[in-house]
């Protein structure tokens, strides 16, 4: 009787770690970029005086590589996925974006840039992280909200210097949407 007991003990508690290990992945999200402009609106104020004021105003600028296309996906294990394939909810997997901003393109901090996941995965998780050039300095942040498939990256005044080969990469850990 006490040897059914603990091999029953030991059957559940086998069940209750394989459900925790397949159920609830702990995988951070990772990002970084690789390598590394500013504009002012000048205005009059009304009545045609010649003060000027400076306004910063925030936009959203192009960057390739970002797209719902341009994602590549890895399970956990490295493996390459296809957004084509069975991407099940209960599965975590990396998606992994090399991007550029064009030259010539003036950046300045508050700017945005989106980005899409590809087809059939979301975000695992509410997710705000540092964006770093090849110097490890950080030149934005991502975010990306749990069970969201955009996200956008916020640049800090960290490209204001330059507006040449700006480029990086981005890794975001998601999970998939398939339900069967």
């Amino acid at each position: 009787m006490k040897m059914k007991r603990s091999f029953l003990l030991i059957t559940i508690l086998t069940f209750f770690l394989t459900f925790l290990l397949l159920f609830i992945p702990n995988h951070p999200v990772l990002a970084e970029t690789v390598s590394s402009s500013a504009s002012t609106a000048t205005t009059s104020p009304p009545g045609g005086t010649d003060d000027t004021a400076t306004t910063n105003v925030s936009s959203v600028i192009p960057v390739t590589g970002l797209t719902v296309n341009d994602g590549t996906i890895t399970d956990l294990n490295g493996k390459s996925v296809k957004p084509s394939d069975n991407l099940y909810f209960w599965l975590n997997y990396h998606v992994n974006y090399n991007w550029s901003i064009p030259d010539g393109i003036q950046v300045k901090s508050g700017d945005t840039a989106n980005f899409k996941l590809p087809n059939s995965l979301v975000a695992y998780e509410d997710s705000s992280l540092p964006i770093y050039n090849s110097q490890g300095v950080v030149v934005g942040n991502a975010t990306i909200k749990s069970d969201a498939s955009n996200g956008t990256i916020t640049f800090n005044d960290a490209f204001s210097t330059a507006n040449t080969s700006r480029l990086g990469t981005l890794s975001i850990l998601t999970k998939g949407t398939s339900w069967t």
